[in-house]
């Protein structure tokens, strides 16, 4: 049957609900609301109906196709605006509508209310009562324009408006309360009466943040913008800024949080939201009131569903937009951590990444950056390697992460090329081979989800995972500690995306026996002026090619045989071992790769590292002075530099230009030998001072003494003598045979000794003079000497190879 034409029109207001307009229409007829709607085709609420337990589709929330056509035809206005009328038209974004059945609105998606409305007081007094559509949004909680909270409920019934439909059955009175009457005796058709624009709700200045929150809110809703800070640059749709916007306010709800919230959200809205906490615990005296209607589910679950409450909502998402209004993931995190704090101590859950996952459901990957960032000092240090928690936006390893670590660990060696492990390792370390093989174990696992133990055995087992655990540890109590994470990511990031000329595992596989026989190692000896008639030094020779080739550590700092290899390196025997090596590689079959590789230090040029670049400071420690030792020219950039003289050997081997003349720098640099003026008070001062600099690179004096072909009590002497005329002591007191723990004072007098030649500290002596018979009083004090030293920088000095051993 055709619907006939309303005899009245009335206009809708915009944004006007349309329950709120067919009411307005029935008040201008002065017709009952019930006849009204049987007149466009829509069922009314009816006792039997009520008995039955069954409910007529609301309107409000979707019309189907036939129901716009009808009542297009009756009103005169386009199905379209028609549709702008019911919350369907907010999109999936915002309201989720069942299609079939009652339509009920989804609670659980995007903090649906299923009826009822909230309501701004002087709105309804502005318009004649005529209720805005946006009011029955879980989002809504205040009115930006006139700078208030919305109203929950009836102040005289303690209802929630519209929960239900108007009575049809009489004639709407527009902005009185038309819930059920509570007192006895009146009319059901009256309801409750309450003129609700008398209702009181608490009043916002401007520039309330509960006011930005709900602008911002608004427009994201509407699709016009996402005027949120972490999102201005992320093209991310409305749908899941929501649902971010959700999970955080969903959390701030928690009673754990309540010391945070101080910080994050007024005084003023804070105080409301406790006013309602207190009504909350009132509701066993206050159920008997006539009237009373508590909201249940909503508040005992806080965050589950929409916040009954307008003070509630408004909390929560101020606090969660305070957050997500940072402009970078970091700073977001920075904000959150307090939150993070409190949970982990009063949460019976465990706060970890697997158990954030589930504060949301299809959470943005900018909050779980976010989550994670903020997570950060609580998590494992290797767990921070593999959620990049020191980038700018961290992130969780993908599914592809267990591919991309097995190729990873193909391109790489068993140790960190010795160019890397000397920029990445601090100052101080007792044993670089084994630390170089705990930073490869760490470069496997950086953003993948391998565990460390699968890492090590894929890199040849050399170290365990509790070592590795224990050396990250280490590290991580250093300042350092950031920028070697945010390396190692470059690095493992390098790796993913450039194809390694070497393969590595590969390599790892050969069989190493025809490496260097003895009649091509008596070629290269006669090539090289070599003397070496009983090949003592071929083993050592041949382990040390082997670790270059396959990149798994065959020497140990520690043994004699590769101390007494290292007196004899030269470049000529480098080069020519290269040759050797590269003849072995030919003979496997390999003829694509070099012999080695290591990815370009370029990488980390930006990041304050604990260890040197290779610039033109290295290459003057570097520098080969005619007739020198080239093994007394390791052991003093060893010293010079901080770095066991292992570590240096591996750097001249892979980079055999360094040697060579350094470039001219083009500004002048500080003198630092006035530190040394004290001690040349002595002829045999100058090759004191550097027997003391070259010993500094060894763990002990023993193992010093080894080296350089003296006694410990020689070493031992020197120290004394050097205390003597510096007037101050160089060691701290040890066991012998332990660790040398040597001052800051004797490490600046190191590194200025090995930086300084035999020729300079002679011209230094007698340029002296009169000082060496000065008093004792007359010294300068060490205070003094480090302040003139300060142009050589602290942190050059070589600290004491106990500094590391000692941290736990």
């Amino acid at each position: 049957m055709r619907t006939r034409a309303l005899p009245l029109r009335v206009d809708p207001l915009p944004g006007e609900a349309l329950d709120s307009w067919l009411e307005a229409i029935a008040t201008r007829s002065q017709t009952p609301y019930g006849e009204v709607l049987r007149h466009l085709g829509f069922p009314t609420r009816t006792q039997s109906v009520d008995r039955d337990g069954k409910r007529p589709p609301s309107i409000t929330h979707r019309l189907a196709a036939d129901e716009l056509a009808r009542l297009a035809a009756a009103t005169g206005l386009d199905p379209d605006r028609l549709a702008r009328m019911t919350l369907a038209s907010y999109g999936p974004h915002a309201v989720e509508v069942a299609t079939a059945g009652t339509r009920r609105v989804n609670l659980k998606h995007s903090w649906g209310r299923g009826t009822g409305s909230r309501f701004c007081p002087d709105c309804l007094a502005a318009t004649a009562g005529r209720w805005q559509l946006s009011w029955r949004l879980g989002w809504a909680f205040a009115c930006v324009r006139h700078q208030r909270l919305l109203a929950d409920c009836c102040p005289t019934c303690c209802r929630i408006p519209r929960h239900r439909p108007y009575s049809g059955r009489s004639i709407p009175q527009p902005g009185l309360c038309g819930n059920a009457p509570i007192r006895p005796g009146d009319s059901p058709t009256r309801g409750c009466g309450f003129n609700l624009a008398l209702t009181e709700t608490l009043r916002l200045p401007p520039d309330h943040p509960a006011l930005h929150a709900q602008h911002a809110i608004e427009q994201l809703i509407a699709g016009t913008s996402t005027p949120i800070g972490l999102y201005e640059h992320v093209p991310l749709p409305a749908a899941d800024v929501l649902r971010d916007l959700r999970a955080l306010a969903q959390r701030m709800l928690t009673p754990a949080l309540r010391p945070a919230l101080n910080n994050w959200v007024p005084p003023d809205l804070l105080a409301a939201y406790t006013r309602i906490q207190h009504q909350a615990k009132l509701h066993g005296r206050q159920a008997g009131r006539p009237g009373f209607q508590p909201h249940g589910e909503s508040e005992r679950r806080p965050g589950f569903m929409a916040p009954s409450h307008a003070a509630s909502t408004a909390l929560a998402a101020t606090a969660a937009l305070h957050i997500l209004n940072a402009s970078t993931i970091q700073e977001a995190a920075a904000r959150l951590r307090p939150a993070i704090v409190l949970l982990r101590r009063h949460s019976p859950q465990p706060v970890i990444p697997s158990s954030i996952e589930d504060w949301g459901k299809d959470l943005s990957p900018v909050l779980d950056s976010v989550h994670l960032a903020a997570l950060a000092p609580d998590l494992r240090h290797s767990a921070q390697l593999r959620y990049r928690t020191s980038t700018p936006v961290p992130c969780r390893p993908t599914a592809t992460s267990t591919r991309r670590a097995r190729k990873r660990t193909r391109n790489m060696p068993a140790q960190l090329w010795p160019a890397w492990a000397i920029r990445l390792l601090p100052p101080g370390h007792r044993d670089p081979s084994s630390d170089s093989q705990r930073l490869a174990v760490c470069l496997a696992i950086t953003a993948t989800d391998q565990p460390l133990d699968e890492a090590a055995t894929a890199l040849g087992g050399l170290v365990t995972a509790l070592l590795t655990s224990l050396a990250l540890r280490r590290w991580s109590r250093t300042p350092y500690w950031p920028a070697m994470q945010e390396a190692l990511i470059a690095l493992a990031d390098h790796l993913d995306d450039t194809q390694s000329p070497i393969d590595y595992a590969r390599r790892r596989q050969l069989t190493h026996a025809p490496l260097l026989p003895r009649r091509q190692w008596q070629d290269i000896c006669q090539a090289t002026g070599l003397k070496d008639p009983q090949g003592t030094l071929l083993a050592t020779a041949r382990l040390h090619l082997r670790e270059r080739i396959s990149g798994t550590p065959m020497l140990s700092c520690f043994n004699p045989a590769h101390l007494h290899y290292a007196r004899h390196w030269s470049p000529t025997l480098a080069t020519q071992l290269e040759h050797a090596a590269q003849a072995f590689l030919t003979g496997h079959g390999i003829t694509d790769e070099p012999v080695t590789w290591q990815p370009p230090l370029e990488l980390v040029s930006s990041l304050t590292l604990p260890g040197p670049e290779i610039t033109h400071r290295m290459r003057h420690h570097l520098h080969h002075a005619p007739g020198e030792p080239y093994y007394d020219l390791i052991g003093h950039t060893a010293a010079a530099l901080g770095r066991p003289a292992q570590s240096v050997l591996a750097l001249l081997a892979g980079h055999p230009d360094l040697h060579q003349d350094p470039p001219a720098d083009p500004t002048p640099a500080q003198n630092p030998t006035d530190l040394l003026r004290p001690a040349l008070a002595d002829p045999h001062a100058p090759r004191q001072l550097r027997l003391f600099a070259a010993a500094t690179a060894y763990p002990t004096l023993v193992h010093a003494g080894r080296a350089l072909n003296c006694s410990p009590d020689t070493l031992t002497s020197t120290i004394r003598a050097l205390e003597h005329r510096f007037n101050t002591p160089l060691q701290a007191p040890g066991a012998r045979g332990r660790p040398v723990n040597f001052t800051p004072f004797a490490r600046a007098v190191a590194a200025t000794a090995a930086s300084t030649s035999l020729h300079e500290m002679t011209l230094l002596m007698n340029e002296s003079g009169p000082a060496r018979d000065c008093e004792e009083h007359d010294r300068p004090t060490p205070t003094d000497l480090l302040k003139q030293h300060l142009g050589l920088g602290v942190a050059c000095l070589p600290l004491s190879v106990n500094a590391s051993a000692r941290t736990p």
